[in-house]
């Protein structure tokens, strides 16, 4: 998929955030419980709305976290749209280190085509595997292979 414009992200963030089921939230924070950190692969990340939704929410104050989209365009923006949200922020290029409250996230964002390259990027060590809209505009095929992949 491609061509998501960013302003059209932005605009549905405030409402996909709402609509995040606070249960499953709770759930997800208490399954991955107090360690020291955590580390949160997210797939499709478009501009990071998942890492501004959950990071706030996980008790870790340090998360790694590794944002893959296809589209270098929405990668551009993620990086601006995280810099805003956060208190401080360090760019290295690929990598941005966010402060945001106690927490500390390092943030990697990767261009990675997902029909071609999913066992590669499902080999990345990863706590928490996430992705939103993503799962909206894969075929069914796609979703048994990526839970195949993740299961594995």
């Amino acid at each position: 998929m491609s061509g998501f414009d960013p302003n059209w992200l932005a605009l549905r963030e405030p409402v996909d955030h709402r609509s995040r089921d606070r249960k499953l939230i709770t759930s997800l924070a208490g399954r991955i419980g107090r360690k020291d950190g955590v580390s949160v692969l997210d797939l499709g990340c478009g501009t990071g709305s998942n890492l501004r939704a959950l990071a706030p929410l996980l008790a870790q104050d340090w998360q790694s976290w590794t944002l893959v989209d296809h589209d270098n365009a929405l990668l551009e923006a993620a990086v601006e749209e995280l810099e805003n949200w956060a208190d401080d922020s360090e760019n290295f290029g690929e990598e941005l280190i966010l402060h945001k409250g106690s927490k500390r996230l390092t943030v990697d964002l990767r261009k990675v085509d997902l029909t071609l390259d999913m066992d590669k990027v499902l080999d990345w060590r990863a706590d928490l595997v996430t992705a939103a809209a993503l799962f909206d505009l894969v075929s069914e095929s796609w979703m048994l292979a990526f839970a195949v992949g993740v299961a594995r």
